[in-house]
Order: C-alpha cells, then structure tokens, then sequence
C-alpha cells in the first residue's frame, strides 16, 4: 500500500449538522404526537398505565451505621448466586401498584411476556395502553404479538425523556429509598442455610412501601409531557 503512495492516518470525525437537526425535530414530532395520543386516551377514560424494570443490587445496602467507638459493622456477604434482582412493574392513578415480578439478573422478552399475563389478570377485561420504553425485550416480535393478544396497547415513550415516566421512576426511588437499610438488617441477621437476603429485602420492601403517592408522580410525569408538547 505504501508503494502505491497510501498512508495510515488518523480518521477524522466531523459533524453532521443536518442529520442531527433532522434528529431533533423528530424527537420534537414525536413528543407531540405522544402527548396527543396520551391526552386522548385520558380523555375517553381509558386505563393508563406505566411500565418498567429497574435492577435491586446485593451491595446496595446502606454504607454507614451507627456503631460504638473503636468497633465496626461487619456484614457477611450471604447473597450467594443473588447478585442482582430484576423487578418489572406497572403503576397507575386509580390502582397505585398494579401488578410486579421479580426475576435474577435481568427480564427478556419470555420473562416480561410473563409479566404482561400477570398484568392483564390484575385488569380485568379493558384494554390496557402501557407506556413504556423502547428495550428491546419491548419491542421483540413475540411480546407484541402477545400485547394484541392480551389486549394491551403499547405506548412508547420519546427517547431520553425519562422524566416522561415519572410515574415509575419515581416509585423506583421511592424503594430503593427504604430498601437499603431494609437489606443491611437482613444480612446483619444470623446467617440462615437457605436465607435469600436479596430478594426477601426485595419483596418486602415492595409489599411495605405506602404506594399511595404514586398518583402525584402520574400527574407530574403527564405535566411534564404536556409542557414539553406546549413548548414544541
């Protein structure tokens, strides 16, 4: 290559100014049409939920506690095989907490499936329009097949606009806001052959936390979308 005059050089990486102004107006598209098939959908009462998953860590106990001079906590680490559980829920402003799974590690597209029956036995027989975000185990040819099915209708959230769902994220603080020192008096408990710290902190926590100001994080997250609409 060299005798042919080519030379190895470094790449250069330049903007594209229209693509990402084409970018940015799409967001800006959808985020209207979002909020006008939201706003539609609250008008004729239909049932308006909101999805997603969020991962509950072993190490993701509280880091300080109180303890006499010259001593320290120990923990034993007893999480085992637990290094993470997944859990997938769906809240909304007439049911605060309608229904949850929890799985290990993460959800794919068999495990949220799994969810979506458990979703629709806690509904009864109305149609259901899920916002949701666009992970791939959503958007997998099996789960929306199994959506029409069911009778859910998917509602994608805008890329990046997390704060559009609210409604979960916000409840997903609100555990992990107790879960901590939940975990932490698990595993300073005497250790147990077949004790699950993890995941017991983990349903616990979800079966003691009042749900009940779930309904003001729908509102702000629909106020948000709204205003972002408005401002397009």
């Amino acid at each position: 290559m060299m005798q042919l005059g080519f030379r190895k050089k470094m790449i250069r990486v330049i903007n594209a100014p229209q693509r990402k102004s084409d970018r940015v107006d799409e967001f800006e598209d959808k985020i209207v049409k979002l909020w006008e098939t939201v706003s539609r959908i609250i008008e004729q009462g239909g049932h308006l939920v909101f999805c997603d998953e969020t991962i509950f860590k072993a190490r993701g106990f509280q880091t300080h506690a109180w303890a006499m001079g010259g001593q320290n906590v120990v923990v034993e680490d007893r999480t085992g095989s637990q290094p993470c559980q997944a859990v997938c829920a769906a809240v909304c402003s007439c049911h605060n907490l309608l229904a949850y799974q929890i799985e290990d590690y993460s959800f794919d597209k068999f495990r949220f499936i799994s969810f979506l029956r458990e979703l629709r036995a806690s509904t009864g027989d109305e149609t259901v329009y899920l916002f949701l975000d666009n992970s791939s185990c959503h958007q997998a040819r099996e789960v929306k097949k199994e959506m029409d099915e069911l009778a859910i209708v998917p509602i994608w959230n805008v890329p990046y606009r997390f704060e559009f769902n609210e409604a979960i994220e916000k409840y997903w603080a609100l555990l992990k806001q107790k879960f901590r020192p939940l975990l932490l008096k698990k595993m300073l408990l005497t250790p147990r052959s077949k004790e699950t710290p993890l995941r017991d902190a983990v349903r616990e926590v979800i079966l003691k936390v009042d749900p009940s100001p779930i309904k003001e994080f729908v509102r702000r997250g629909l106020s948000f979308l709204k205003e972002a609409a408005e401002e397009v």
